[in-house]
């Protein structure tokens, strides 16, 4: 359990250069040295078990049962990044949008690392209509993930709102570079490259 990291441990350890002294560590029998951002979440009882079933929720999009979950992982140990994220995603999978920013918020904020985190704070915002907002946080994510594909599929939606189909052009062809089997991806390339087509007759 470390405070502010992502979900996937090793690259957050990697990019410290932590892992391979911790690896080593324990493979010659010393055990794992203290890490400065230890949390308490394995030692909150009730949390992990909680956290997994709220996880396991959105694997079957049963949104309900991932907020209740969330909400007991929460009980156990409030400060839970991991659970506060999945509370937030299902309080925006269920359009409770304002409930759903302060999580997200919150999680953005304790965890600036972690793309999920930041994608569905880009996108509740973007239902609120924040769009300078939601921009911005795609453009963050961008530079720390050049492939992300939802991140440039956003910013294709956010253009086609400003009516800017050159733009939007442009990025959705990105989302399809990154994610070639996203069928939406392909179908609304389809539809701008009609629309700039149309716009020329």
């Amino acid at each position: 359990s470390l405070i502010g990291s992502d979900h996937i441990l090793p690259t957050y350890l990697s990019r410290q250069a932590r892992l391979v002294p911790l690896l080593r560590s324990f493979v010659a029998g010393n055990g794992i040295p203290h890490q400065p951002d230890a949390g308490d979440a394995l030692t909150c009882h009730g949390y992990v078990e909680n956290a997994f079933a709220a996880f396991d929720a959105t694997q079957e999009q049963d949104w309900t049962r991932c907020e209740a979950a969330a909400r007991s992982a929460l009980e156990a140990y409030p400060h839970g990044e991991a659970a506060n994220l999945l509370l937030g995603r299902a309080l925006l999978q269920q359009d409770r949008v304002e409930d759903a920013l302060m999580r997200l918020a919150v999680c953005s904020a304790s965890q600036p690392d972690d793309i999920e985190a930041k994608t569905l704070l880009a996108l509740a915002l973007r239902r609120v209509d924040a769009h300078a907002q939601a921009r911005r946080l795609h453009d963050q994510i961008l530079r720390q993930k050049p492939d992300a594909h939802r991140s440039w599929y956003a910013l294709c939606i956010l253009a086609l709102q400003t009516g800017d189909l050159q733009e939007a052009m442009r990025t959705v062809r990105k989302a399809v570079k990154f994610a070639p089997k996203k069928k939406a991806y392909k179908y609304r390339l389809e539809n701008i490259i009609a629309r700039i087509d149309a716009q020329k007759k």
